[in-house]
């Protein structure tokens, strides 16, 4: 799907059980957007429906319509605990109450003053590019054994990128939605927030990936931005 911003794509993944299909992640809440899902939902789910929604984690370009498709689709929204309550709490702030937070934490990195006036004219822009935060979902644990397809896949919660990003494993059919924990050609974003000033996500990121190491080498790695690829030892 397309994004207003950089990496100026995010990929979605549609998975087919007998009873119907599964899409992972979203894209943003915007008009190009929801047009491109109703002409792929009219061509690909008019016989079978889509029946859930997995959200890999709360960023707006895997989150972003995760309220439009609840509401018009009536499907189930499965996500981690820790991702769905930052959504909600995120979606919630005012733009004057997130802007105080971000210049109140700018400030105490020393940064410019410049930037200070630009991150609190931005308001709040995760509230901007999603559409509203469902009130329910059903919780996805780590090591919870998912039957997406003909076959099993097994869930995992990595911190650094995100609390509790999810990356979904399919060892029989060799196949990983990595969602942004592992990427091809580039890292995924590793920032600290307001909200945990003292926290060390890299440290967190790098502990995450040992998950990964010994993964079959002829595992497809499906990521979030890029194109699939085995090439999963050298992007670790």
């Amino acid at each position: 799907m397309p994004l207003p911003f950089l990496p100026a794509y995010v990929n979605c993944w549609l998975l087919e059980n007998d009873d119907g299909f599964t899409l992972i992640d979203t894209g943003v809440n915007n008009a190009k957007t929801r047009n491109l899902w109703e002409d792929i939902l009219k061509k690909y789910c008019n016989v079978k429906p889509l029946r859930q929604l997995i959200v890999t984690h709360y960023h707006p370009d895997h989150i972003g319509l995760a309220g439009w498709f609840v509401e018009k689709y009536d499907v189930q929204l499965m996500m981690t605990q820790i991702e769905w309550l930052y959504a909600r709490s995120l979606f919630l702030l005012s733009d004057e109450t997130l802007g105080d937070l971000m210049v109140d934490f700018y400030r105490s990195c020393d940064c410019e003053e410049e930037f200070l006036h630009y991150a609190r004219k931005s308001g709040n822009t995760f509230a901007q590019t999603i559409s509203p935060v469902p009130h329910s979902y059903v919780r996805i644990k780590s090591n919870a054994e998912l039957p997406l397809t003909h076959s099993m896949w097994t869930s995992r919660c990595s911190a650094g990128h995100s609390p509790a990003q999810l990356t979904l494993h399919n060892p029989v059919e060799k196949l990983l939605i990595s969602a942004d924990e592992i990427l091809p050609h580039i890292t995924p974003n590793i920032s600290v927030w307001p909200d945990e000033p003292f926290a060390n996500p890299l440290q967190d990121y790098l502990d995450s990936l040992e998950e990964f190491q010994n993964f079959d080498a002829e595992t497809i790695m499906l990521p979030a931005h890029g194109y699939p690829t085995k090439n999963m030892p050298h992007s670790l």
